[in-house]
């Protein structure tokens, strides 16, 4: 056995001894977890994922493809200087290799889905390069902040029609020129587009929530941390139209949900 050491009239084998005992008792009331202060632990955030679901998916085309049209942009050398010995064609409709549409806007349309937020909201980016709006197609929730750059040495304009959100028309003339707006309310879809180059255009999703997506070059989406039960999904594209499917979530499941647009639905 080891000495005992008095310190300030206190035995150091009894300090221990009642250390270890109310550590015992935090430990036994769940108060000290191995994950975290205070019971964080990882079980806890595997049970709030278990109570939601998920809806993935792809958005397919049907038929042969329609021929994209190339971008005259010769008005502005600075454009064509941008892309120069490339040919460079419309957005508007772009089909994958694998035959699924980018640039599809997928979101849950239903009320009952308003629930899942951020705080504090995502800052969403809009960039002008090379003479494109980069992305063509964003989401974004109710009230977060939009910041649209000209990251090009040649004058653009963002003009942004809105319907249920005021409208605006800044000029941005100088490289690295950003604004920054936000959208109070729902609008599916915002358009923008630049006066100065005419094939420049983009459109802006605003939802009450961040259940939603934006197809890319696999065609694929994911939507996840949905509330269990019938919710309402629609795909947007630009040129083709909306597809509408109900999709039924289980806690603690993927849902699957496929759209189809082109020649036939």
């Amino acid at each position: 056995m080891g000495k005992r050491v008095r310190w300030g009239g206190i035995s150091t084998a009894a300090t221990l001894s009642v250390v270890m005992v109310f550590a015992l008792a935090l430990t036994t009331a769940g108060l000290i977890g191995t994950g975290g202060a205070l019971g964080e632990t990882s079980a806890e955030e595997s049970t709030s994922s278990q109570a939601t679901g998920s809806i993935s998916g792809a958005v397919r085309f049907v038929g042969s493809p329609p021929d994209p049209a190339i971008l005259q942009m010769a008005a502005d050398p600075f454009c064509l200087t941008a892309h120069q010995g490339e040919t460079v064609t419309a957005d508007n409709v772009v089909v994958n290799d694998n035959g699924t549409l980018r640039w599809v806007f997928v979101y849950v349309r239903d009320p009952g889905a308003a629930g899942r937020s951020a705080s504090p909201l995502p800052l969403v980016e809009l960039n002008q390069v090379a003479c494109v709006y980069q992305p063509r197609v964003l989401g974004m929730q109710a009230g977060a902040t939009i910041k649209i750059t000209n990251s090009d040495t040649t004058l653009h304009n963002v003009n942004v029609q809105a319907a249920n959100n005021p409208s605006f028309n800044v000029a941005q003339p100088i490289l690295g020129m950003s604004i920054e707006r936000s959208f109070a309310s729902p609008e599916v879809m915002i358009p923008v587009k630049c006066d100065v180059h005419g094939w420049m255009q983009a459109y802006i999703g605003v939802l009450p929530h961040l259940f939603f997506a934006v197809t890319g070059g696999d065609g694929a989406f994911d939507i996840s941390g949905l509330p269990p039960g019938d919710h309402v999904v629609e795909a947007w594209h630009e040129t083709l139209g909306t597809r509408t499917l109900s999709v039924s979530v289980v806690a603690g499941a993927a849902a699957s949900a496929d759209f189809s647009f082109g020649n036939e639905r």
